[in-house]
């Protein structure tokens, strides 16, 4: 009976999980519940297999839970449902680098580039991928062109002025100002954003102003309890 176990758990979790959309699944990788939102991203995935959004951002909890190979076969897969969709191309192309395929990787990023140039949020992606991968590989100054082209395409997003601030304190980190007005317009965009509130509080600490850091660590407390980085 051990063998229908699969089925039987994908309908648990499918009732369990019923009302979760992508964005909520997506809401728990950002908060650090890796192993709930691998449970809910797998009951999406059985309700639309062909999805590959759904892919990506699958593997994007794994790769943020430090599962690299599980990430690297969740894009795969993405990119083999739904060949055309740029995310998935993305995240294999940021996978390769953290395995340190500089060629294979590149070519990937400008495979997702090349189909999703048009695409707000494939390029937000992007430029993520620029920025957090590592060191050797990183491409900051394109991530900051893509950044620039995304708030035009997009300029009620605050998620781009989060990235660019992470792009800017890496190119300079020894002048955080940049970043901190680019997290600001970010909270501007969504005072509910718990995750700039949070960036700035980061940096506040790395400067060693612990209670001008620690003032931020709260107020992100404050605006999502639940938020597990803060």
């Amino acid at each position: 009976m051990n063998k229908f176990f699969p089925i039987a758990a994908i309908c648990l979790y499918s009732a369990i999980f019923k009302g979760q959309t992508l964005q909520e699944v997506i809401a728990k990788t950002e908060n650090e519940r890796f192993e709930l939102a691998t449970r809910e991203f797998k009951v999406l995935i059985a309700k639309d297999p062909g999805k590959g959004d759904v892919y990506f951002y699958a593997g994007e909890n794994f790769l943020k839970s430090n599962n690299l190979d599980s990430a690297l076969m969740m894009y795969q897969k993405g990119a083999e449902v739904q060949p055309t969709n740029p995310l998935n191309h993305i995240g294999i192309g940021k996978a390769l680098l953290f395995s340190g395929k500089e060629v294979e990787g590149n070519a990937e990023l400008f495979k997702g580039k090349t189909l999703g140039v048009k695409n707000a949020n494939a390029m937000t992606e992007l430029a993520e991928a620029y920025i957090t991968v590592p060191d050797a590989y990183k491409n900051l100054i394109e991530g900051t062109k893509i950044l620039l082209d995304v708030m035009k395409m997009d300029p009620k997003n605050p998620e781009p002025h989060i990235l660019m601030g992470d792009d800017l304190f890496a190119q300079n980190p020894t002048d955080g100002s940049p970043a901190i007005k680019e997290y600001q317009e970010a909270i501007k965009l969504n005072p509910k954003s718990a995750k700039a509130v949070l960036r700035i509080g980061k940096l506040y600490s790395k400067a060693r102003n612990y209670n001008e850091a620690l003032k931020y660590y709260k107020d992100a407390i404050e605006i999502e309890p639940t938020f597990v980085p803060a």
